[in-house]
């Protein structure tokens, strides 16, 4: 009998501390909710990939400076005035085969990307079709994120 009664005071015990905590996490949430507003940012980044792009060695850099500076561009043709560009990273390789054939002129390869930040997606999307349709080899990337003030 007295465990039973142990038994039953300890149950009551349990409910009693999970409802408190229940309880007390409802009302952190609720007074967070009240005490904050928040909001959804979202970033999209759209990246132009170039593969293979026969270059000569000393005009690799401004290869790259005019595709960023065309694709601005066209972003200002849309409208898009809070386009940034986020990074340009490329390499450049020898395509000279050697041997008994191989000419005095090395042909250059430059592969690489333009990456561009945008913070409104449907601008971003806009941008995108734009530069599909000009055969750009256009990757499109989203960040949101909630953010609390």
């Amino acid at each position: 009998m007295k465990f039973l009664n142990l038994v039953l005071a300890l149950s009551c015990f349990a409910i009693s501390f999970t409802a408190h905590n229940a309880q007390a996490r409802k009302a952190v949430l609720v007074s967070d909710a009240n005490a904050q507003t928040c909001k959804m940012v979202e970033t999209a980044t759209l990246g132009i990939n170039f593969s293979n792009i026969p270059v000569d060695l000393k005009s690799s850099k401004s290869f790259i400076q005019q595709k960023a500076d065309e694709i601005l561009a066209i972003a200002a043709d849309l409208g898009i005035d809070d386009i940034q560009v986020q990074n340009m990273n490329y390499s450049i390789y020898s395509n000279n085969n050697g041997g008994c054939n191989a000419s005095t002129a090395s042909v250059y390869q430059l592969s690489g990307n333009v990456s561009f930040q945008i913070p409104n997606a449907g601008k971003a999307e806009s941008l995108m079709q734009a530069l599909g349709e000009k055969s750009y080899n256009v990757n499109f990337n989203m960040n949101a994120y909630r953010q609390c003030q």
